[in-house]
């Protein structure tokens, strides 16, 4: 089972579930870039630091394809998640503010981490993922599978991979049909949500609350196909 997301989706409710059912299954956020915090926040890399990761990307996008050739007939089990823009960019700039500055995020206040968000937050993370992961590594372009209907996943078979495209909005209604495209009987759903546990989980909260507050910046999110596709209406 590959769970294939660009992280701060809801992925771990997925790994945790399958892991306690004994159920194998790898989770990267990229197959194509590594890049740190790549999909999280936007890194300031020094020339040289640049060129390592150029690098050491491009092994990383060949040993993809060299797996690919070498398993091109074996089935592949494939879930990918996304998740409400907003709420998620917020979550992968926190999660990732340590490629930011250097200290803890709780010496910030919450309108000093709103502008540097808006700085460095991976704003269209999702849909440059989506193009760069999901269709460039594997060659499944989701727009044009047809129109995407809110409350319901995409089930799709491509060559040897079956895929589960969901929103996490989705997924707890939609629990029983994962486990039957798992074929494996019924899975617990082991919801996890570890932003409640952080321990800057109301710095976070209040930070969150600002910035969904900015019509600018919503208005952003909304007008791209990303959210056009998934989320509007």
């Amino acid at each position: 089972m590959l769970v294939y997301t660009p992280g701060k989706v809801g992925s771990s409710t997925i790994v945790n579930s399958l892991r306690k059912s004994g159920l194998p299954e790898i989770q990267p956020h990229s197959l194509s870039s590594s890049f740190p915090g790549v999909y999280f926040v936007y890194v300031k890399l020094s020339r040289y630091r640049n060129i390592f990761y150029i690098i050491k990307s491009w092994l990383l996008t060949l040993k993809a394809c060299i797996y690919k050739i070498i398993h091109k007939y074996r089935k592949l089990k494939m879930v990918v998640l996304i998740r409400s823009p907003g709420s998620r960019n917020i979550s992968a700039f926190f999660e990732h503010f340590h490629h930011l500055k250097k200290g803890e995020v709780s010496n910030y206040s919450p309108f000093e981490l709103e502008e540097l968000f808006y700085q460095h937050g991976y704003h269209d993370a999702q849909e440059v993922w989506l193009d760069r992961e999901l269709k460039g590594v594997f060659g499944i372009d989701i727009y044009q599978l047809g129109a995407f209907k809110k409350g319901q996943p995409i089930i799709i078979q491509k060559k040897n991979i079956d895929l589960f495209f969901i929103r996490l909005e989705d997924l707890k209604p939609n629990w029983n049909e994962f486990s039957k495209w798992l074929n494996c009987g019924s899975l617990d759903m082991r919801v996890t949500n570890r932003s409640q546990y952080k321990p800057y989980s109301q710095l976070y909260k209040k930070t969150k609350e600002l910035v969904l507050k900015n019509k600018e910046y919503a208005q952003s999110i909304e007008d791209t196909k990303f959210f056009r596709t998934f989320y509007k209406g």
